[in-house]
């Protein structure tokens, strides 16, 4: 479920879309109740604006490599794991599409990122900027070491638009900010021979 950050237009309110994530993870455990998995995700983000008569609907994909440190108060060789996660995420925008559902006009077209082309006129939405960096912060639940059950949010620390130069009188910068929001919930099977896993030890302090 996605959002944006950025300010709606007058009467029109932000409305969480939905979208699809999947992808494959690689877990490094660090020590009985600490590891660092690397994910590589394709993810939709966007958003859903609705006033009374109209609504518009942004999809977005994204190539995303969320670096997450899990830790786990019991021990993730456990039957049952409860753990926390946080870290860095690294995504790229490969564009999308939008809806717009309107009694008068309805349309859809692409999302491109990068500048129109001022000679070529088009129904298209254009974004300034594919990259999209952000924090995780959330929580995951193992079950017998090897259901995955994964919540998170995930919010970007950086604008897909950059404000006009200047800035249209009664206008701010802020105004034009727009950042992706998402949260999310995943099912996941970890593979591999259970009982390396099982066997494995841990260098201990002196």
């Amino acid at each position: 479920l996605s959002h944006t950050s950025n300010k709606p237009p007058s009467g029109a309110i932000h409305q969480r879309a939905a979208g699809f994530v999947g992808g494959i993870a690689i877990n490094r455990q660090w020590s009985d109740r600490t590891s660092v998995r690397t994910e590589l995700l394709f993810i939709q983000k966007g958003d859903r604006l609705t006033t009374q008569a109209e609504e518009l609907k942004l999809r977005i994909n994204y190539v995303e490599i969320p670096v997450l440190f899990v830790f786990s108060p019991a021990s993730l060789q456990s039957q049952v794991v409860l753990a926390v996660e946080f870290g860095p995420s690294f995504g790229y925008g490969l564009g999308g599409k939008y809806w717009l559902k309107s009694p008068a006009t309805p349309q859809q077209g692409a999302i491109v990122f990068g500048e129109p082309d001022p000679n070529s006129p088009s129904q298209n939405i254009f974004f300034d900027n594919p990259i999209d960096i952000g924090l995780q912060l959330g929580g995951l639940l193992t079950i017998k070491q090897r259901l995955i059950i994964d919540f998170r949010y995930g919010f970007g620390l950086m604008s897909m638009t950059a404000p006009p130069d200047p800035v249209p009188a009664g206008r701010t910068k802020s105004e034009y900010i727009t950042r992706n929001g998402v949260f999310q919930i995943s099912l996941g099977w970890r593979m591999g021979r259970k009982d390396l896993v099982e066997s494995t030890s841990y260098p201990q302090n002196p």
